[in-house]
Formats: structure tokens, sequence, C-alpha cells
């Protein structure tokens, strides 16, 4: 197997890991580098595939063929090329350490604070900016001596016990600072001593640009961002019960003008790019003289297409008419509810009726031939 392809697979794999066991969940007697942030883990294993030079990386090969094969249409796999899936996912977990994890692991979430709420407290705890540490720290560094990027410190008094099992972080001490860099490689550091004495650390003068790690933006560093660690019991890697989205109501965030017209004009445009990609469907529809003959899925694509052609119109008009209402108002001034209400009762209503057509996921588009 390709090298490249290799490290591929390994990178998979520790990324997987390390979005499953955050802070302290993996076993006690594990290295306090691998108990402090196994987000390191996937940013460094990120970015080392986008370093893998275009000479090392897998390339794509053509199967032989006997005859033509239109390339408008995907090529079924042949029987060769099948894998058994199920003894692959085990060699990742075994690869990973995953395959006996438990099934409940205390965790830690780093929950963002809003900028919009009146929340005076001090950070502890932060995503980006600078470090705060000891006059005297010594910004880590790769084995090429490379300035690493700083992306995290969290206020280790801040990770209170789990409620449940009552256990802490494993590892770590309860007072101190835990820092967090990364670029190819990742460093953890451990602070302790009295905070008070800590002073911001700026980054060394050959630190390279964020772009050169594939980030958008410019600059050494990235935006200050406060974050609030909150305990929970990690059962299945999801979203902890108790910590609720503040996204997943529009009332619970939408609560001005501003944030009306925002997202009025992003779902306009939305829906306009829906539209755009109904004319490109109808155009091969025209196409197609026998629509009976169409397998299913084809048929509920068709179907829903037209539901937006038909439909999409008046909402796209509706929504902009709010947004224009939107738009008049002081920014942030608080949203008329009933305004909001209504206008979301008729994209609901849409919706739903889109739902009842749309194809099965397994049978987009570049997929179709395994749905015939």
């Amino acid at each position: 197997m390709h090298k490249a392809l290799i490290l591929f697979l390994v990178a998979v794999c520790l990324s997987s890991f390390a979005a499953l066991v955050w802070f302290g969940e993996i076993a006690d007697d594990a290295p306090l580098a691998h108990q402090g942030l196994s987000l390191l883990i996937f940013a460094a294993t990120s970015l080392a595939l986008w370093k893998i030079p275009k000479s090392r990386r897998p390339q794509t090969q053509q199967m032989p063929q006997t005859k033509p094969v239109p390339q408008s249409r995907p090529v079924r796999p042949s029987s060769d090329d099948t894998f058994d899936i199920d003894k692959f996912d085990d060699a990742i977990e075994a690869m990973s350490g995953t395959a006996d994890r438990a099934k409940q692991l205390p965790g830690w979430a780093l929950v963002l604070r809003s900028p919009y709420d009146d929340d005076d407290r001090p950070a502890t705890s932060w995503l980006g900016g600078q470090p705060m540490a000891p006059a005297t720290f010594d910004w880590p560094r790769d084995s090429q001596n490379r300035p690493l990027h700083f992306l995290a410190q969290i206020d280790l008094a801040a990770l209170k016990p789990e409620p449940e099992t009552g256990a802490r972080a494993p590892g770590l001490p309860s007072q101190g600072a835990l820092l967090v860099f990364f670029s190819q490689t990742h460093a953890v550091r451990v602070l302790t001593g009295d905070s008070k004495l800590w002073v911001p650390i700026s980054p060394p003068s050959d630190l390279p640009d964020v772009s050169d790690l594939g980030f958008w933006g410019t600059g050494t560093g990235f935006q200050h961002w406060p974050v609030d660690p909150v305990a929970f019991l990690d059962h299945d890697g999801g979203r902890p019960p108790t910590i609720q989205d503040p996204f997943a109501r529009p009332k619970d965030w939408i609560t001005t003008w501003g944030f009306a017209a925002y997202e009025a004009d992003f779902v306009v445009q939305e829906i306009m790019l829906a539209q755009f990609h109904e004319t490109q469907f109808a155009k091969w529809l025209d196409g197609v003289k026998d629509v009976d003959a169409l397998p299913e899925h084809k048929r509920q694509e068709i179907l829903h297409h037209q539901l937006i052609f038909a439909e999409s119109k008046p909402l796209v008009e509706d929504i902009t008419a709010f947004r224009d209402i939107a738009r008049k108002h002081d920014p942030v001034t608080p949203v008329a509810p009933d305004a909001l209400e209504a206008i979301f009762a008729a994209r609901h209503a849409l919706t739903a009726k889109m739902a009842e057509n749309r194809p099965p996921p397994q049978c987009a588009e570049w997929r179709a031939p395994i749905c015939s």
C-alpha cells in the first residue's frame, strides 16, 4: 500500500480518536500530553496530510476497461475492488485504541461565550489570542526549531468534577493552566504557580502566518475567544444533553432585527441557488424519453424539483419582503415575535412538503447507479 495512503488512514484514525476523547476521556495511566488536549492530534494530523508532497500523495488509477465508458456516469467498482468494511473498522479501532473504550467517560466541553451576552466575568480559558504565562516561558518549537502556533489556554481550576461520577481530568493538577500549541506537530504545556504573576507572551518573530497552515485570514495568531469548560458524562461522543444547542430554535438566537435581516438574506440566497439547480435538472429532464421507466428515486427527485419550482418563488418574495422590513429597523432592537413566527410558519410548510419527496441521501446524482 502506498505510504501516503497509510499516513491518511492513520490520520483519520487519530482524528476520530481526538474527536471522541477531549479532556480526560482516556485511561488514567495515559501520558499527560495525550490527556491534555486530543484536539491537538486532530489539528496536527490534518495539517500533516495537507503538507504531503504531491509526488507522495495517492494517485488515482484508472481501472482497465474492455470498452469505452461514458465519463458522465460513475463507473461501478469491480468485485476485486471491494473490501470488508467491518474488518477495516476493527483495524481502525485497534490502531486508535478505542476498541476497548469505556461506554461512558467524563468529559469537558469548551462552550464559546457569545459576544452579545452581558457577561462581565474575566475570561480564564480561551481559544486564540496570546497565552498568559511566566515571563520566562519558553515558546514551544518543533524538531526543526520552527515555532508552533498558540491554540488555547484552559484554566485547570475551571475543570470541575463531573457531576455524576465526581471524576476530574485524569493526570492534571487541580490548579494552573493547560497551554496548547500546534503546527505540523503539537505541544502541551502545564503551568503551575501563582497566575497573578503571569504576563501576556508575544509570539516569536519567526512564527509563520496562519495561512501557511491552510487557514483563512492573515496574521500569526487566531482570534481571541473566551470559553467556559463544562463537565459532562460522555456516552456516545455526541452533544451532551446538558449543553443546549443555542441555534436549535430560530427564536432563541434571531432576537434582533439585525439578526433577522441577516438570516433572511442568507435563506433567500440559498433558495435561489436551489432554483438554479432546478433549472439544470429541468434541462436534464427534457432529454428523458420515458419518465415512467426511471427508477423510483429519480421520480422522487423530479417531484422534489417541481415542488421547488412551483412554491419557492412566492416564498422568496415573502422572505425578501420580511428582510426589507427588518433592514428598516435599528439592527439592535428586538424583532417582532409575531412577524418572525409568521415567516417561519411559511418556511416550515414548504420544508414539510419537500421532505415528502426528498430522494434518499445514498441516491444522490453521483451515486445514482447504485440505486438503479
